[in-house]
């Protein structure tokens, strides 16, 4: 700010009179307390916008005049008395466009002859200025719309595309629709994963550059508490029931089981903690404030426990089927017993058929003919007949080849009838063989 206060020089040395000496207090009042020109938004500022410059003094004198010199427009001026002094005051308004970027407005003021001014330089932003609601809500399922507003006085300008995050992380890029200088940004069906800040970027042309601005809205959704996770651990001891939720909200679980909910008491501790989630918004994974709910049983009941979670705007349930089994360690300890007993025992079985069959392999039964083959070396004892007192024809008398004889029933058949007489004599000398009875003597 710039202060500019100055008189008329006295030529002589003569004593000034009242009036003068009142003249000269103005003058180092007026040099002391203004005048101050201010403004009611900061610059820089964008083409098209409005501004009010405000010029004020305070002195003892109620004749104070204001001269301006800024965009030739024209300014009201008013005067309050405060205490022994009077605050005059003057008030300009005008609408900066590109051309007075650089330019100076000067505010003179006046007092009782006496002189002072200051001044502002403008200096106009190239970028446009947007104009958007800073919060915007619906309801689950329901619709909701952002708009964005862009002023410039630049003849080319354009949006691109909104960009949603949520505590800092970028989640999605999405197009608006440009209407005129607007771009409208529509989500048909809100859900908890719309949730975030939405920024509205916006161009204008400059000199042949491109000039950026952006501004960004909050989106609160509304919504009723997300499941994130479950679990159940089942031991020898009980029970514990486990669920992690999202909800931004003061939320309530209740637990319920057959109908009947669940009352605080030593048969079961419940506890709900608020807690750090990860929460899935489009495929990316962010960090929000949420919920563990749990439920602890000594002794469990198998059946279903439905879980109830409430909040101001919508419920969310789930059911959890807890069935009475062992503990883990009591199975897995069954488990490898089982497998070490069947391991054993299939050895057992496998030893005991192996040493059945080297038992029984050399083994001769009695009443049995075991034939042995030319090649086989035979293990069973030799005896040797005597010679009869009589001859006798015996059936070991002629050489066997060692190999068995196929017999063709049919041939002997046709054969039979063609040797009725040898038969005959056949008969007869069985007869005597087997009637006579031979001697035989072992020799060692």
């Amino acid at each position: 700010m710039k202060i500019v206060g100055y008189r008329k020089q006295q030529k002589d040395d003569r004593i000034l009179t009242h009036s003068q000496v009142m003249s000269y207090d103005s003058a180092c009042m007026l040099k002391s307390l203004g005048p101050e020109l201010t403004t009611d938004v900061a610059f820089p500022l964008p083409a098209g916008s409005q501004v009010i410059f405000t010029c004020n003094v305070e002195s003892t004198k109620q004749s104070t005049n204001f001269i301006w010199d800024c965009l030739n427009n024209k300014a009201v001026t008013t005067s309050v008395l405060k205490g022994d002094k009077i605050k005059s005051t003057s008030i300009m308004i005008a609408v900066l466009y590109d051309h007075h970027d650089g330019k100076t407005c000067i505010c003179t003021a006046n007092v009782d002859g006496y002189n002072a001014s200051t001044s502002i330089r403008i200096k106009i932003d190239k970028k446009p200025d947007l104009y958007l609601e800073e919060l915007v809500s619906c309801n689950n399922s329901s619709l909701a719309t952002l708009s964005c507003f862009i002023s410039t006085e630049m003849p080319i300008y354009g949006f691109t595309s909104w960009t949603h995050a949520y505590q800092g992380t970028l989640i999605r890029l999405l197009n608006g629709k440009m209407q005129g200088n607007h771009s409208i940004l529509t989500i048909d069906s809100c859900s908890y994963e719309d949730t975030g800040d939405y920024t509205c970027i916006a161009w204008n042309e400059y000199n042949g550059n491109s000039v950026y601005a952006n501004k960004t809205v909050t989106l609160f959704v509304y919504s009723a508490p997300v499941v994130i996770s479950t679990s159940i651990l089942e031991n020898q001891n009980g029970s514990s029931l486990f669920i992690r939720f999202y909800s931004y909200l003061d939320t309530t679980a209740i637990w319920v089981y057959q109908n009947i909910e669940i009352r605080k008491s030593s048969q079961s501790i419940q506890m709900l903690n608020r807690r750090t989630v990860q929460v899935q918004f489009y495929n990316k994974s962010i960090d929000c404030d949420g919920y563990i709910a749990s439920i602890i049983f000594p002794s469990s009941i198998t059946g279903h426990y439905i879980v109830h979670l409430r909040n101001e705007f919508g419920e969310a349930q789930h059911t959890f089927q807890v069935q009475i089994t062992k503990s883990k360690d009591l199975v897995a300890s069954f488990d490898f017993r089982f497998l070490v007993f069947g391991i054993s025992g299939f050895g057992i079985f496998i030893a005991t058929t192996a040493g059945a069959a080297i038992m029984f392999k050399g083994r001769r039964y009695h009443n049995v003919i075991h034939i042995v083959s030319p090649l086989e070396t035979s293990t069973i004892p030799i005896y040797h007949c005597a010679p009869s007192t009589e001859p006798v024809v015996h059936i070991y008398d002629t050489v066997n080849s060692g190999y068995l004889e196929v017999v063709n029933n049919d041939y002997l058949y046709q054969q039979s009838e063609a040797s009725g007489a040898n038969d005959k004599e056949s008969d007869e000398i069985s007869t005597t063989s087997a009637n006579t009875v031979p001697c035989y003597e072992e020799i060692d």
